[in-house]
């Protein structure tokens, strides 16, 4: 697979998870997106979890109204916590 197929098929399934959280439960879904991250290779956790740094860090700059204010605050407040270029090293 490309570089370009995978993105777009994670964009895909990203739209999906996102979805899920319209009526979804908030600690439940957390649970299961733990517990499913739980059950991958530690390296792929890894990797999953430096890309989630690198969302909240783009997210941090995002356009806002009060919908999405405390969001995006949140973000800037966690990227905040860590401005430096840290990287999960994938072993």
């Amino acid at each position: 697979m490309t570089y370009a197929e995978t993105n777009e098929k994670f964009g895909k399934l990203i739209h999906e998870a996102i979805d899920c959280t319209n009526g979804g439960n908030a600690k439940e879904l957390a649970a299961e997106m733990v517990k499913a991250l739980q059950t991958e290779h530690r390296t792929l956790q890894q990797a999953f979890l430096g890309v989630i740094k690198l969302t909240l860090h783009e997210y941090a700059k995002a356009s806002f109204d009060l919908r999405n204010q405390a969001a995006v605050e949140w973000a800037k407040a966690v990227d905040a916590l860590d401005n430096s270029d840290v990287r999960f090293p994938l072993i």
